[in-house]
């Protein structure tokens, strides 16, 4: 395993993506336009920052509803497994109109943009429903209930207290800063060759400075990048674990020390109470969330899901 930090170099976390050809192309209502780069500027106060930020990333749609100036409901989702084998889902990360027409209008463009998509499911979660947008979501084929957040959230010094993240990281791990950009583009390659894209459909397309270079962190061997973890922070300063991913003969200790040296950065970086969102996305990291986080649970949040026909 390499020791020795090689210099870094900057990268632009700049991404442009084009989507749709036209804004109304395929649309069924007049009143309804999709959310493009072209327009983003018309939402910049009426999307949350974060969702903003996300949508010009090239699986993120959205639509809204509008009269002249006025947006009276929007959806914003994104599509998970679009290029894989596995069955296309899409997941609504945001929803708001106050009028049930619009909400209703809103809601039929959304399933016919992903049908023509061949989206076998789609589904969400979140903090709290509105009952009326409850009311159309039922009214549109979503089973709705309570249920628990599948991201456990952590302040950095309660993870920095675990007895398996008190302990100082061996020398050899380093932040991806030192990683030259070809170099992290193969790490991702390599985690994505072992089926690990973490948080990210578009992980692959992402430039390093979308990820924090100093708490992110890295295992190096033979030259090529055999371990990350990966963390970006959010417009409300939490931090969102993206990728946590380790192959070779002693990946469980390197996924360990990963953690300890990304927490110890963290902890002088950001402080003891930054907040840590860890997702448990899929069997791999809630089997590995339950080992490491045993008694941690989610907070309650409204699921819903729906296949599609």
């Amino acid at each position: 395993m390499e020791r020795k930090a090689s210099a870094g170099r900057a990268s632009s976390d700049k991404i442009a993506f084009e989507k749709y050809e036209e804004l109304t192309e395929g649309l069924t209502m007049d009143n309804t336009v999709r959310i493009t780069e072209e327009n983003l500027s018309d939402f910049n106060t009426y999307l949350p920052a974060d969702v903003y930020k996300n949508m010009p990333r090239p699986f993120y749609r959205g639509l809204a509803v509008k009269d002249g100036e006025d947006i009276l409901a929007a959806i914003v989702w994104e599509y998970k497994n679009i290029e894989d084998e596995e069955e296309t889902k899409a997941e609504i990360i945001w929803l708001d109109g106050e009028d049930k027409e619009s909400l209703e209008t809103v809601i039929e463009e959304f399933t016919n943009e992903i049908r023509s998509e061949e989206t076998e499911e789609s589904y969400f979660e979140f903090d709290e429903l509105p009952a009326k947008q409850k009311k159309v979501l039922l009214d549109a084929g979503f089973s709705v209930k309570d249920g628990e957040s599948r991201d456990i959230v952590m302040r950095v010094s309660q993870i920095a207290s675990f007895p398996f993240a008190s302990k100082a990281p061996l020398p050899y791990i380093r932040n991806i800063g030192t990683l030259e950009d070809k170099q992290f583009k193969r790490g991702i390659t390599n985690s994505l060759f072992h089926k690990r894209k973490g948080l990210m459909e578009d992980i692959l397309f992402l430039p390093k400075g979308w990820f924090d270079n100093e708490i992110s962190s890295c295992v190096v061997t033979d030259s090529k990048v055999t371990g990350l973890l990966l963390l970006h922070k959010n417009e409300e300063e939490e931090l969102y674990v993206d990728l946590l991913f380790s192959v070779g003969a002693e990946y469980k200790i390197d996924l360990v020390n990963l953690i300890r040296f990304s927490v110890s950065k963290a902890m002088e970086k950001y402080g003891p109470d930054t907040k840590v969102i860890i997702r448990r996305h899929s069997a791999e990291t809630e089997a590995l969330a339950k080992t490491l986080f045993p008694e941690k649970e989610g907070e309650k949040v409204v699921l819903g899901e729906r296949r599609e026909d």
